[in-house]
């Protein structure tokens, strides 16, 4: 009957606490009215001694003991299924990682070909010699095998170093002991000692940053290697296909935030291309103060391959990472070219 009769208490003695919850009094206080709570549920609105507050708050912690047995069984369970999970998730990898080991036997099946394919060669088939130099290691596999696959029946194509970093003077001087081509795969141009060198040495560079135009060249190399012009390494000879002076430089945007500079050009000769095999020196004075591929030439807002004479153009060079024109700097376009004896 106290129970029924001051069960109102008990509900505004609840909500009190909430309120004081959500105000954040200090915790004390919640733990008084929490603990009174507790006594008007288990033992009515009725002041109780110490004893028998000691009882209830056993009794109490009983309650909460068989809540968490009653709650163990399910949490046991979840963890149950996370670990059937989990083993699903391992025997899921386990079967990847078997198609893996098997895949690389399928993706080696091209590497297979080319190897019969270089087997059936004569052994007086044109050798041509390649150092590959690349930005990661992946690219440089993936060139390597693209240049094996290209030369597959043709002629004896040999890499005798894959590598990946700038080209060094060690790079320099195993192209030149064993006559191979340099392949400079997503790089920026050498450095001016290196590029020295390379010319000291007649060290042919074949520098791109997409490997379609690289095959390209490498493609016109096993042509010339068939037609019984493979050997030692020649001279290099160049032309130079146009010329165009700086007249304004300008921001290089990209999502409205600069990213490099571009050149405004205008054509006084010939015409500048996009093409393999060509690169673009930016002279001043008779000085050579950039050499290295041109990444676009823009005319309009838009990239075009080629600009006649009289023409004017945005050149970006080395993805517009070099910024280094001035108002009258000439830009040369060269096609340059081995030829061999």
């Amino acid at each position: 009957a106290l129970n029924e009769l001051y069960h109102p208490t008990l509900s505004r003695l609840t909500k009190h606490l909430n309120l004081l919850h959500l105000c954040g009094v200090v915790p004390c206080r919640k733990r008084q009215l929490r603990q009174r709570i507790r006594e008007l549920q288990l033992g009515g609105f009725k002041r109780h001694t110490n004893s028998e507050r000691m009882a209830m708050r056993q009794q109490s912690m009983q309650l909460d003991e068989e809540q968490a047995k009653q709650q163990a069984p399910g949490a046991q369970q979840a963890a149950s299924d996370a670990a059937d999970t989990a083993a699903a998730a391992d025997d899921e990898s386990s079967l990847a990682a078997a198609a893996g080991a098997a895949d690389p036997a399928a993706a080696g099946a091209a590497a297979d070909e080319a190897a019969a394919a270089a087997a059936v060669l004569p052994p007086d088939a044109p050798v041509i010699t390649f150092v590959i130099k690349a930005d990661v290691q992946g690219s440089a596999e993936a060139v390597r095998d693209a240049m094996i696959a290209a030369a597959a029946g043709k002629v004896h194509l040999k890499v005798v170093y894959c590598g990946v970093g700038a080209v060094s003077a060690s790079d320099v001087h195993l192209a030149a002991a064993t006559g191979a081509r340099l392949i400079a795969f997503n790089l920026r141009p050498p450095a001016p000692d290196i590029d020295a060198a390379l010319k000291t040495a007649k060290v042919e560079v074949l520098q791109h940053r997409v490997i379609y135009h690289l095959l390209d060249e490498v493609e016109a190399c096993i042509a010339e290697a068939e037609s019984g012009g493979a050997g030692g390494q020649g001279s290099l000879a160049e032309q130079v296909l146009g010329s165009a002076t700086v007249l304004q430089v300008f921001p290089l945007l990209q999502n409205r935030k600069e990213v490099g500079k571009v050149a405004g050009c205008r054509v006084q000769e010939g015409s500048l291309q996009v093409s393999s095999g060509v690169v673009f020196r930016v002279l001043r004075e008779g000085e050579v103060v950039y050499e290295g591929p041109c990444s676009n030439l823009r005319q309009h807002k838009n990239n075009v391959s080629a600009v006649g004479k009289a023409g004017e153009c945005g050149v970006v060079l080395d993805e517009g990472r070099f910024g280094g024109y001035k108002p009258g700097d000439v830009v040369q376009c060269v096609q340059q070219r081995t030829v061999r004896g």
